[in-house]
């Protein structure tokens, strides 16, 4: 039960003894002053205005009301009011704003206000004041009857176009707007509520950017704060919702300004109801949104949620994902791969865009409730974008992950059947490419350094090495995100290439053996062979021998192929520059036409490399391929699957640090 509210008006209406009613008529007022105090406070940022067209009520014991209209002063706290109030000497008025109509009347504070600038809120007061009236100059000093909260609002969102539509403060068993009633008969009275509710909403109408610190008024009817438990402010966004919950220490008094900071860096975010000092964050009509943990958007026959580090999508939308779970999720971590983790759970305040390879690309990157979403543009364009899960709002602080979004046509699939019979069902394009097109540089897809999940662009001409381009949010060409650097006992590690996606560590040779992956000095065992799922590749024919790692960067149902997918294309699966030994079709023209299956053909660009010494290279002569395992038991290097325009090696021996093209595998 809500408790009513008490309010004492701070004027005493009583006439003069000495008089009888003709005495008292015998002076007039054709001018009013009132004067507005303002709220009062440690921050007296808050004035309070007369606004044109103003209207207050002058009440007088067993006297007609008279009603006043602002005639000068609009935009300032001194009004003068015209109109004629008769009155006789040492007669004591009570003057209302807004006006009421006859003696007993009742006032409302409306539950919704709109507000564009601080002076708005003006229209919304209920002010009084009194007045013994001794001369013709009547000057009234009034004060608001109500609160004013001044609401400090930090939400850091990570999209540049979402802005703030409302604000609603709400106070469980207290009456925050409501109507009351007002008589001239019952001065210094205590007045009842006769119907209100426990929340008020401010509007606001100039829309500001949530990315922007925001502040804004709102003004409530008093509340005693002693009993409450908590107070709510919920903050309605163009992209959903953030609910605050706090409660001040000071209670809602009349004519108090009571300072409210909401700002996100001062809260926790959490995914139930808030408590005292959280929020949540909740996105608008994320069920419209299409879940791509969902296994039913794949096709599969699976229940459980699916994950992956590459997101393939082949239609304009809006999507979402879990950005608590890295990788595929646990089963993604292997028990002696000196992971970084040992858990697949991350806990994320803010999602942003790192790059995109086409502006537009994707327009919209938001984080509710550990839900990542993100909106293409309305024209479904094809290309690659990586998004990330940061430790602080708004994109700010280190990242915790990130995921590669994949934007193209659905890729068809090809079994490929090896030496010995086993069958691994590819891909019909590179990781990354948005068309299968000879000689075209959508084709060639995106480069990997083994071991890591994050993609690095290649060159942007199919034929000669043309760097390429990156772009934010906006549109907006970035020169600051990618960086080549040499590795280090602090660079090279896998936490620092998850913290930084978009670094390609340069190997020292004489320290790491070619790795990007430091390990402490050079040779075998100091590389890390397990961390896309196969440490013993040069062992296991098959694919069911593997392990899919939360570090592979094959999107949902696809991993890193193994070391002997690709043995069918020479006659005895190793390293040839003979052509009639290989199990191609017609000549190399920027890649190899393979025959996978004895009748049936697929294109293998050509797509060159990022060099382990820095730089783009061979984009048109060399094809590079990884696969998932070591070259053998001795090696510190790894297996990829290699060609130029004079030979074919299926089991090439390769430095992890380079930069080479990924062909999924169906699991």
């Amino acid at each position: 039960m809500k408790k009513l509210l008490s309010i004492v008006l701070f004027a005493v209406i009583v006439t003069a003894c000495s008089k009888d009613d003709e005495e008292m008529k015998e002076i007039v007022a054709d001018e009013v002053t009132a004067t507005v105090q303002p709220f009062t406070g440690d921050d007296m940022s808050l004035g309070a205005y007369w606004n044109q067209g103003d209207v207050m009520t002058v009440l007088r014991a067993r006297l007609p009301v008279c009603q006043l209209t602002l005639s000068a002063g609009a935009g300032t706290s001194v009004g003068t009011f015209a109109g004629e109030l008769s009155f006789g000497l040492g007669q004591e008025v009570t003057a209302i704003y807004p006006k009421v109509t006859g003696n007993e009347g009742f006032l409302t504070l409306q539950n919704e206000q709109n507000y564009a600038a601080e002076t708005d809120i003006n229209a919304y007061d209920i002010r009084f004041g009194f007045a013994q009236l001794v001369s013709d100059e009547v000057n009234i000093q009034m004060s608001s009857l109500l609160c004013a909260l001044k609401l400090d609002i930090v939400l850091g969102t990570d999209d540049a176009m979402e802005s703030i539509n409302s604000i609603e403060v709400v106070v469980p068993d207290r009456f925050l707007s409501g109507t009351f009633p007002i008589s001239s008969a019952y001065p210094a009275a205590s007045l009842q509520m006769t119907n209100g509710t426990d929340r008020i909403k401010v509007n606001l109408t100039s829309t500001p950017s949530a990315g922007k610190q925001v502040t804004a008024y709102i003004l409530t009817l008093p509340c005693d704060l002693s009993e409450v438990r908590q107070v709510k402010y919920i903050i309605t966004t163009t992209n959903g919702v953030f609910t605050f919950c706090h409660k001040p220490a000071e209670a809602f008094l009349s004519g108090k300004m009571v300072p409210i900071i909401l700002d996100v860096n001062r809260f926790t975010l959490v995914s139930g109801e808030p408590g005292e000092g959280e929020y949540t964050r909740t996105i608008s009509d994320i069920s419209e949104y299409t879940n791509l943990n969902d296994p039913v958007f794949y096709g599969m026959g699976a229940t459980d949620p699916v994950y992956a580090n590459s997101y393939l999508i082949s239609e304009a939308g809006n999507y979402t994902f879990d950005a608590t779970v890295i990788g595929n999720g646990p089963g993604g971590i292997m028990a002696n791969g000196k992971f970084h983790t040992s858990t697949a759970s991350i806990t994320p305040k803010s999602a942003a865009l790192v790059w995109q390879d086409k502006p537009g690309l994707i327009k919209k990157v938001a984080f509710s409730n550990g839900k990542i979403i993100f909106s293409t543009a309305e024209t479904f364009t094809p290309g690659n974008a990586l998004i990330a899960a940061y430790t602080g709002t708004d994109g700010t602080g280190e990242i915790l992950w990130s995921w590669h979004i994949w934007m193209t046509d659905k890729p068809a699939l090809e079994t490929h059947i090896n030496l010995e019979g086993h069958k691994f069902t590819f891909m019909d394009r590179n990781l990354g490419a948005v068309n299968k097109t000879i000689g075209d540089a959508g084709s060639l897809g995106l480069l990997y350094q083994w071991g890591r999940k994050d993609p690095f662009l290649n060159s942007a001409s199919a034929t000669e090495v043309v760097q390429p381009i990156l772009y934010d949010i906006e549109g907006k060409v970035l020169t600051d995100r990618f960086a080549e650097l040499w590795t280090s006992p602090d660079k090279g590690t896998i936490a620092y290439t998850l913290a930084n996606p978009t670094h390609f560590l340069l190997a020292k040779d004489q320290e790491t053996s070619a790795d990007w992956y430091y390990g402490g000095g050079a040779g075998r065992v100091n590389r890390n062979f397990y961390l896309w799922g196969n440490p013993e590749g040069y062992v296991y024919r098959e694919l069911s021998e593997t392990l899919k790692t939360i570090y592979d960067p094959c999107p949902v149902g696809y991993r890193v192929p193994g070391n002997f997918a690709w043995s069918f294309v020479t006659y005895d699966g190793h390293f040839t520059p003979v052509p009639e030994q290989w199990s191609v079709k017609g000549s190399f023209t920027g890649g190899y036409t393979v025959i996978y299956d004895g009748t049936n053909t697929t294109f293998y660009p050509a797509q060159g490399c990022r060099s382990s010494a820095g730089g783009l290279s061979d984009a048109g002569e060399y094809g590079h391929y990884w696969m998932s395992g070591p070259f053998d038991e001795i090696s510190p290097y790894v297996v990829c699957f290699g060609f130029a325009n004079w030979y074919i090696h299926p089991d090439n021996e390769c430095n992890t640090s380079t930069g080479r093209a990924v062909r999924c595998v169906k699991e």
